[in-house]
């Protein structure tokens, strides 16, 4: 999620936030899709599109939840469990 807040008066900020909807509707909200135009009227679409670019986060990179990485580093103590074994120590829930 990115939180984009114009700090302009009234008639530049509400500018932008046209600018800002104009570019979100035209990649219909997909930040994969976003573009600014070209032309020199569309250097504000542009710089817009720059900034979420450089908020945004790609899928790969974003940070496991606290159940997915609870997953991950369990994944060997489970197969291991399945064959046998005992874990080192209880299976806590997460909270």
């Amino acid at each position: 999620m990115v939180i984009l807040t114009f700090r302009a008066p009234r008639a530049a900020a509400k500018l932008k936030k046209t600018v800002l909807r104009q570019v979100l509707g035209d990649a219909n909200y997909e930040t994969e899709k976003l573009v600014g135009g070209a032309g020199p009227e569309n250097e504000e679409a542009r710089n817009i599109v720059r900034l979420m670019k450089r908020a945004t986060i790609g899928a790969e990179d974003y940070p496991l939840s606290k159940a997915a990485l609870h997953h991950d580093r369990n994944a060997g103590i489970d197969i291991w469990d399945d064959e046998g074994g005992a874990p080192s120590g209880p299976a806590r829930p997460i909270r």
